[in-house]
């Protein structure tokens, strides 16, 4: 019974090996790994003609997937790879789908447009205060990881990141996840210094006491968020190596309830930052147009809470993935979108005097209109904002809000 078994084996691999031996490198079939010629006879030989092997896989991605699956099922990491180079072999020449380029276009365009909101709100700053305050400071850290964070980005889309798995060049595949491993952690280093800095806003500008003790919690609560999710990613396999060695055993958590968990946080983390200054903002005693404005402004943050909805849809689409240098694509793009657009949004409230000072009307036309006009000197200006929000005597004192921080509204 064995020997017949064997005999059916070898008869089935007498096609695949001649196939393989009319390609231009004859030592392909020596090359490839007991598992994955067995998963290549399997898949291919229903569906090609063994004689037009290439032409049939190398043009197929359903087909190129699945036998990616059997390989990585049935193979050691070592012999993964050298599958992997001999496919690559067989393949060069053909069309590869490859998102890589966009990753990398992505990458830049989001950080080109989050690093001068950051130099606008330190100018502003400087121009109204003279000063920095601890605010500005957490932003200017998570500045610095979106500095780290894209240089990343870019150099794993240069090393294949946009590719389906089986078309990374093998000497990437480490590399490529070390660096996906890494951008993990710069992802929720930038997520919470962003959102530290806005709620580290609230906490200075509004002087409600009660408030601040609430805004004290969140920043307990965001902090504490942070700590546990940078452990429990640096920490995810052990031992670590086997996060990027594959020919390493590793014992790993559960990363998929990981980034469910994280992605359901940031969500109520976004929706309570988005909230929280609303009710300060209606105790303010200003014109409605001008209230509505003040919580656009404030309000801006719920498009980092859609970005955060949109990602968490894409980490339910990659439950299970086999190609993980291509289907992570989108969770990549949307947490960049995610992690600068609330980086943004945390550097608006301060930008307010610079708009009414060089671009009046953009602040106009946001809050439909405004009775009063743009004249006298930047200091004049600024005394009249102060007394335009001069607080409703009818209310107590700890509710005027933001009255006394007009550089800001």
């Amino acid at each position: 019974m064995l020997l017949y078994m064997y005999l059916k084996y070898l008869l089935a691999l007498i096609p695949f090996i001649v196939a393989i031996l009319a390609h231009d490198d004859s030592n392909l079939i020596a090359k490839t790994p007991p598992c994955a010629l067995t998963c290549s006879i399997n898949l291919l030989s229903s569906i090609c003609d063994l004689s037009q092997i290439s032409s049939c896989l190398c043009v197929n991605e359903t087909l190129q997937a699945e036998l990616s699956i059997c390989v990585q099922k049935s193979c050691i990491w070592s012999d993964q790879l050298v599958a992997a180079t001999v496919e690559n072999e067989l393949c060069a020449g053909y069309p590869e789908q490859d998102k890589s380029a966009h990753v990398r276009a992505i990458s830049i365009a989001f950080f080109c447009t989050t690093i001068p909101f950051l130099g606008l709100r330190l100018f502003a700053r400087w121009k109204v205060a003279g000063e920095l305050f601890t605010d500005d400071w957490a932003v200017m850290v998570a500045c610095f990881w979106v500095v780290v964070g894209a240089g990343l980005e870019i150099t794993a889309s240069e090393k294949g990141f946009g590719k389906h798995y089986w078309n990374v060049p093998v000497e990437n595949a480490e590399l490529l996840l070390k660096l996906f491993y890494a951008l993990q952690i710069v992802y929720i280093i930038i997520q919470v210094s962003a959102k530290a800095s806005l709620l580290l806003l609230y906490h200075r500008i509004f002087p409600d006491e009660r408030f601040k003790r609430i805004v004290q919690a969140c920043m307990a609560f965001v902090g504490l968020h942070g700590v546990i999710f940078i452990i429990v990613i640096l920490f995810q396999c052990l031992p670590l190596a086997s996060i990027w060695n594959h020919a390493i055993e590793g014992h790993c958590a559960n990363l998929q309830a990981i980034a469910y968990a994280g992605a359901a946080f940031s969500i109520l983390e976004d929706l309570v930052i988005l909230v929280l200054p609303l009710p300060q903002l209606n105790t303010l005693s200003l014109p409605l147009n001008k209230k509505l404005g003040l919580m656009l402004m404030f309000s801006v943050g719920s498009f980092a809470c859609v970005t955060s909805m949109v990602r968490l849809k894409f980490i339910a689409q990659v439950s299970t993935t086999y190609d993980i240098s291509w289907t992570n694509v989108n969770i990549l793009i949307w947490s960049v979108m995610e992690v600068d657009v609330t980086l943004i949004c945390a550097c608006l409230p301060a930008l307010r005097p610079l708009i009414l000072q060089y671009i009046p009307g953009l602040y106009k036309s946001a809050i439909s209109t405004t009775k009063s006009t743009w004249n006298g000197s930047y200091r004049m200006r600024k005394w009249r904002s102060m007394n335009e929000l001069r607080p409703n005597p009818q209310l107590p004192k700890s509710s005027s809000a933001i009255g006394v921080q007009a550089e800001y509204v």
